[in-house]
């Protein structure tokens, strides 16, 4: 995953990009990828910010010693997404059955989805919820919730908020970059880690992708994951190709 990150593709981890080009996947990923770690830590020592994704946290709580620590500033930002959606995509992905077998605690067979959607599910509420009852000073402004259907239809306006969240300000080369990749402006890619494409258009992916029979099973098994994040159940299989019907309800972004 080298090439997905500029500051590991230009100076001091490689030169194939100046600090300020946008990311060029292909470049890095052909000049960069023999880089030592040695020149990861330099590189990521001369950034005031640090960015980690990661796919998933089962237990808010385990970042808990991060959180008190003063010289780290952690924050964190909580994606989340229509679970109808998600199980689209992993069902797309044959690259997720080693997580599909750690989400089913090691059972032997073959992972069962709608279990993996459950735990995958539950701990999104879990970790929501923490966030919101936690009384601990060390949460207070560390914690942003944000939906991906709400990021997609207004990528500008929610970048803007998660830049004044993190203490950065954006670039009108940024700004440009982030239009582009969600309209589908650019060379195209193809494949689960794409990310030019009209984004608008993958949200609605799953009303098609899935039958009816596997969208009801699924809204049962993640129904007070759909609950809290403000997501609309759809009772006929009329109603989830009826794409002029909006299934995301009103929802503020939640910080605390």
């Amino acid at each position: 995953m080298w090439h997905e990150v500029r500051a590991l593709c230009s100076p001091p981890a490689c030169k194939a990009l100046n600090r300020s080009d946008i990311i060029d996947r292909p470049t890095c990923k052909k000049k960069c990828s023999h880089s030592t770690f040695d020149k990861v830590e330099e590189a990521c020592k001369t950034y005031s910010h640090v960015v980690v994704k990661t796919v998933r946290f089962l237990d808010l709580k385990v970042l808990y010693p991060l959180l008190r620590d003063p010289q780290l500033g952690l924050k964190i930002l909580h994606l989340v997404r229509d679970p109808r959606a998600i199980l689209s995509s992993r069902e797309h992905f044959s690259g997720l059955w080693g997580d599909n077998r750690v989400l089913c605690r090691g059972k032997m067979g073959k992972p069962n989805i709608y279990f993996v959607m459950y735990e995958i599910c539950r701990a999104q509420v879990n970790i929501h919820q923490t966030a919101m009852r936690d009384s601990h000073h060390f949460l207070n402004n560390r914690y942003m919730m944000i939906r991906f259907e709400d990021l997609v239809n207004d990528p500008l306006g929610y970048i803007n908020v998660l830049y004044d969240y993190a203490g950065l300000s954006m670039s009108p080369m940024i700004k440009s970059w982030v239009h582009n990749i969600t309209h589908n402006v650019g060379p195209q890619e193809k494949g689960f880690l794409s990310y030019t494409r009209d984004s608008m258009k993958t949200t609605q992916i799953w009303r098609k992708s899935l039958s009816f029979q596997k969208v009801n099973i699924l809204q049962e098994v993640c129904k007070q994951a759909m609950d809290v994040f403000g997501y609309q159940h759809v009772k006929s299989e009329e109603e989830q190709k009826n794409l002029l019907l909006d299934l995301v309800l009103p929802k503020t972004i939640n910080l605390f």
